[in-house]
């Protein structure tokens, strides 16, 4: 989760260093914001899924349930309802995880922010 959180966060940051809260639109530090899920993180199917993942502050996130009708609007104004409802058609399917599975993923996603990180120019974590 670790690289994947990083991942969502640097690739939808402003330069590197700066993200808007999908949700609320106020600018924090990217390490001061959550990789926020549109369908709950529960749903294992959809827990990697980039398309159901955005900055969002902790307020939004944590204390605000993921300000999930705001979530979807904006979602389904930057992706397009078909792909909102293909997510949500997604999130019903059952999906478990091996423990390699979860090894591949952390790998796949530590080389993605470690490219990121070099176009911007910043080291982050």
């Amino acid at each position: 989760w670790t690289w994947f959180s990083r991942f969502i966060r640097l690739s939808h940051s402003v330069n590197g260093e700066y993200v808007v809260c999908y949700t609320c639109g106020k600018i924090h530090g990217i390490k001061e914001v959550d990789a926020g899920h549109f369908i709950t993180r529960s749903k294992d199917s959809v827990l990697f899924n980039e398309n159901n993942c955005r900055p969002q502050c902790k307020k939004c996130n944590r204390f605000q349930q993921g300000r999930s009708y705001d979530f979807e609007i904006k979602l389904i104004d930057e992706i397009g309802r078909e792909k909102v409802e293909q997510l949500k058609e997604l999130a019903r399917l059952p999906h478990h995880f091996e423990a390699n599975g979860f090894e591949q993923i952390a790998s796949i996603y530590r080389l993605k922010v470690k490219q990121l990180q070099q176009e911007y120019g910043v080291k982050l974590w």
